[in-house]
């Protein structure tokens, strides 16, 4: 998968650009989400449900555990190359794959 000048293969977890990074598992999960409703607007509950389908063993404050994620992820967009507001946000609505 393509996204901003840089591929995304998911069986390795690795964005490649002008330089190579490694996803972890739970931003692995966010981008998948993102990316099949690309130009989507996906709501934050349902992000937050993808990553901890059960609310048993989501974080104590899975908002705040989210947001590092998607910070995370866009840290690493900028340094494989991809605008690392690729990822878009509406306050209070959801997020959005942008590229």
């Amino acid at each position: 998968m393509d996204i901003g000048g840089a591929h995304y293969d998911a069986g390795s977890r690795t964005l490649v650009g002008v330089k190579k990074v490694r996803i972890s598992r739970h931003e692995h999960l966010i981008l998948m989400r993102l990316a099949r409703q690309r130009g989507v607007l996906v709501p934050m509950a349902g992000l937050i449900a993808s990553l901890w389908p059960d609310p048993d063993i989501e974080p104590e404050l899975p908002e705040v555990a989210f947001r590092t994620h998607i910070c995370r992820l866009r840290n690493k967009f900028e340094a494989a190359g991809v605008e690392r507001n690729a990822i878009r946000v509406v306050w209070g609505e959801g997020y959005f794959l942008e590229y």
